[in-house]
């Protein structure tokens, strides 16, 4: 009887006074709401902070970035690249007159870093083992930066590099397009190692703003030696100069011809009176329509007047012309002819002036799996003036790449 009478006082209760069972629903969904914004509360607690990767700008000190001023100093987004290229070699003589080293070697290996100090300057510390005399050694190849940002279309470099002299000099050998060192770099560039003349100093070029491409390039360096050298040289009265001017005149889409003309000025001794004035030309053709079949025909020469006060002057002229063909996706056939002379030299045996010649030729099958790697097998024939026999060599060459490598120029 009890529980009855408490039911229907329930009853009448609720609907007396419907607004008492609301309010109650009412604060229990509070009270939940409370304890769920507690919990978030406390997961937020938990939560790290949010980490600041080294490319966003911030403004707070980040230790071994290189900040200046308590913030980030730039938003460095590229890091520096990593680049190895290894240049191996085998060769072998197949007459009876001997030149090479009848081994396998590795000619030279490069590593380095390249890439953007800041919005203005690009960077490049390259070192690079090459073999000299049967030894191996270990130099600063190129140590140089670019402003890359100059008024007035300018572009400066600065630090050591390859003097701009011509169109192969200024590629290193494991991007020419044939094995062997053309007998005009030999003689006239550099006898030690072949490539092209490596010094210290500063160039600027300026692209003109016509409607074709066309860069005027003056140059200034120590000029303390004349190619490949491990030490600082001696003294000189005069830097090394250098000019070169170069034009593209494109023939179609798919083809191209680029024109160069340089000058270089060279003190040969520590003698005022004594200079070297050196004229070049180059022009090289590409034609490309699609993967499987491209064309280049490139040549190259310089003259060389010298001036002496006291010894005997000996002008010279070098020359080369090659052309490759690449016939099927990665496959590439070429050949070169090579010619120096001498000019109004004392013979030996007669004591008369004559003008002695060598020339060389040499053919070529390259197989390129890749941008990344080269083989390639030469067969090279070269007659040196006042020699009856001629050299005859085999060459068998690899060049691979590691890392980054930038993309060759025209």
């Amino acid at each position: 009887m009890r529980s009855l009478k408490l039911l229907k006082a329930i009853a009448v209760a609720a609907f007396i006074f419907p607004g008492s069972f609301i309010l109650a629903e009412e604060a229990s969904d509070a009270d939940d709401e409370k304890k769920i914004a507690e919990e978030l509360e406390r997961a937020e607690k938990n939560v790290p902070a949010p980490v600041s990767l080294p490319t966003q700008q911030t403004g707070q000190i980040s230790a071994g970035w290189g900040n200046q001023g308590g913030s980030m100093a730039t938003d460095r987004v590229n890091f520096p690249n990593i680049l190895v290229a290894v240049d191996a070699m085998a060769e072998q003589d197949l007459g009876s007159q001997r030149q090479g080293s009848n081994s396998a070697f590795i000619r030279t290996a490069e590593f380095g870093f390249t890439g953007a100090v800041d919005y203005m300057l690009q960077g490049m510390v390259l070192f690079a083992m090459h073999r000299e005399a049967g030894e191996y050694k270990l130099d600063p190849h190129e140590i140089s930066v670019e402003f890359t940002t100059l008024p007035w279309n300018l572009h400066a470099k600065v630090g050591r590099m390859f003097v701009d002299g011509g169109r192969m000099m200024r590629r290193h050998q494991h991007d020419w397009s044939f094995t062997t060192v053309p007998l005009m770099h030999k003689k006239m560039i550099d006898p030690a190692i072949g490539e092209g003349i490596l010094d210290t100093g500063g160039e600027i070029s300026w692209l003109a703003p016509w409607s074709f491409f066309q860069e005027i390039k003056f140059g200034v360096f120590n000029g303390r030696y004349f190619g490949h050298s491990h030490n600082d040289g001696t003294d000189k009265p005069l830097p090394l100069l250098n000019g070169r001017v170069k034009q593209f005149l494109p023939i179609s889409g798919y083809a191209g011809i680029l024109v160069g003309v340089t000058y270089l000025h060279y003190s040969p001794t520590q003698d005022k009176g004594d200079a070297d004035q050196t004229f070049g030309g180059d022009i090289t053709y590409k034609w490309q329509k699609n993967r499987i079949s491209a064309l280049e025909i490139g040549i190259e020469g310089l003259y060389r007047s010298e001036t002496r006060v006291v010894a005997r002057p000996e002008d010279k002229f070098g020359m080369f012309a090659f052309i490759s063909y690449q016939f099927l996706t990665f496959w590439k056939i070429g050949y070169r002819f090579d010619l120096f002379n001498r000019y109004s030299v004392l013979s030996s045996r007669t004591g008369l002036a004559y003008d002695p010649q060598d020339i060389a030729s040499s053919v070529w099958v390259a197989y390129h799996p890749s941008e990344f790697s080269t083989f390639r097998l030469t067969l090279e024939y070269y007659q040196p003036d006042g020699v009856n026999d001629p050299y005859l060599s085999a060459y068998l060459q690899m060049v691979y790449i590691l890392g980054f490598h930038p993309p060759h120029t025209f």
